[in-house]
């Protein structure tokens, strides 16, 4: 579900796509976050999502994040989406070290809520 991501920056075209939506997390996602945590997330709207195009390497994850399978959401979006529903888990990710820069979110675990305007238009 989440990846740290050291020196590689995902701003870039070649990574993300030009669209951003917001997601709706329909089911718990997988990763080896606890269950508990990952539970939490059901039902939570986060906006700026935008399609993975490029595979990324998972820097803490059990495999890596494949091209049109995943939507990249910045933790300072997903973050506070989670904290209004779940105080501990937003937490739970809030005092990891380092925190990770990026989550993914599985396209099967989510549905598409709108096609927002980016910021650069």
């Amino acid at each position: 579900m989440w990846a740290y991501l050291g020196d590689q920056s995902l701003e870039t075209p070649e990574y993300l796509g030009p669209e951003v939506f917001t997601i709706r997390i329909k089911k718990t996602p997988k990763g080896p976050v606890p269950e508990e945590v990952r539970k939490e997330w059901v039902g939570v709207n986060i906006g700026g999502a935008r399609e993975l195009l490029r595979e990324v390497e998972a820097g803490f994850a059990t495999e890596n994040f494949k091209e049109g399978t995943h939507y990249a959401v910045p933790i300072s979006t997903a973050l506070p989406a989670l904290l209004e529903r779940s105080i501990p888990a937003a937490c739970w990710f809030a005092t990891r070290s380092p925190m990770p820069v990026w989550l993914f979110f599985d396209k099967n675990t989510v549905e598409v809520i709108e096609q927002q305007e980016p910021c650069n238009q």
